[in-house]
């Protein structure tokens, strides 16, 4: 049965496919938190901006040219939470999702 956040996070993983083909391989599950910036999927895979005030997520943001759409945005891609979201449950989502593709370590 498929979650509440799958195809935002479908949409979200062909997104990264589509930029950087080996995007998983940048993911540890094991310091992923959709509430922080820089250890978030984006946050991790776009890394820290020049800036200091730069996180990896509006790195990626950008990279990926997403706004804060729900139609097409950085919600709608599965990277961040909308109205009767939980961070805790998109995480447990891209967790389920991202199992057996990336590092656990």
């Amino acid at each position: 049965m498929a979650g509440k956040y799958d195809k935002r996070i479908d949409k979200g993983m062909a997104a990264l496919d589509e930029y950087d083909p080996s995007w998983k391989d940048k993911i540890n599950l094991r310091t992923l938190n959709l509430e922080d910036g820089n250890s978030c999927v984006l946050g991790q895979v776009f890394g820290r901006g020049e800036s200091r005030y730069s996180t990896g997520y509006l790195v990626g943001k950008e990279a990926l040219n997403l706004g804060y759409s729900y139609s097409n945005g950085i919600v709608s891609h599965g990277f961040d939470i909308g109205h009767n979201d939980t961070y805790s449950g998109l995480e447990t989502a891209w967790v389920r999702k991202l199992t057996g593709f990336v590092s656990r370590a």
